[in-house]
């Protein structure tokens, strides 16, 4: 099985709000400036297959301290950030995109890895509401995959918009009597 030699550096990072520990690919700009800035001693280096062996590294004294099994353990311990160099061999898309979601759960996820989850997007389950919103993918593909009520509301909202823009000056009002027709379609849509 191959591996990615990785630095790990933390705990006490100026800003964990990623995680307590982050871990870089040995050589990444980034972890050489972080671990510059935490002192020559702040991180160390190990041959890596898995999120799964660095979490075990860091918390194996932990673990066997209260006599865990650090196979089965493991997920309570992972406070870890996987920075976007680290491209661990093992990890599947599943494992990536389940790394994404408990970063979005935990209010801690990156512009870099908001872009990630948009190049996994054809990844994603189609029920996964969330993942998919956060990955940027529309509902519908276009207007006419919609449901009728909404197609409607669609449509309302178009010609609405398309009366309005010849307006100029300070006349900028919709009489009430075109809103209506929208206003119906909208509470016609199922809850």
């Amino acid at each position: 099985m191959s591996t990615q030699r990785v630095i790990i550096i933390g705990p006490n990072l100026p800003d964990d709000s990623l995680g307590t520990f982050h871990v870089h690919a040995v050589g990444c700009r980034d972890g050489v400036r972080l671990n510059k800035a935490m002192g020559s001693q702040a991180g160390w280096e190990i041959d890596a297959d898995s999120r799964k062996a660095i979490v075990i590294d860091i918390y194996s004294d932990h673990m066997a301290d209260n006599a865990e099994d650090p196979d089965v353990v493991w997920p309570e311990f992972d406070d870890l950030h996987l920075c976007p160099c680290v491209k661990l061999p093992d990890e599947t898309v599943q494992d990536r995109l389940e790394y994404l979601r408990r970063e979005i759960q935990n209010e801690r996820i990156s512009l870099a890895e908001l872009a990630e989850l948009a190049g996994l997007a054809d990844h994603i389950d189609p029920g996964d509401v969330e993942l998919l919103e956060w990955a940027g993918v529309p509902e519908f593909d276009d207007e006419s995959e919609a449901p009728a009520p909404l197609q409607q509301v669609v449509a309302l909202s178009a010609a609405l918009r398309e009366q309005g823009d010849g307006r100029t000056g300070d006349d900028l009002s919709i009489p009430w009597v075109a809103i209506q027709p929208l206003l119906d379609a909208i509470d016609a849509l199922p809850v």
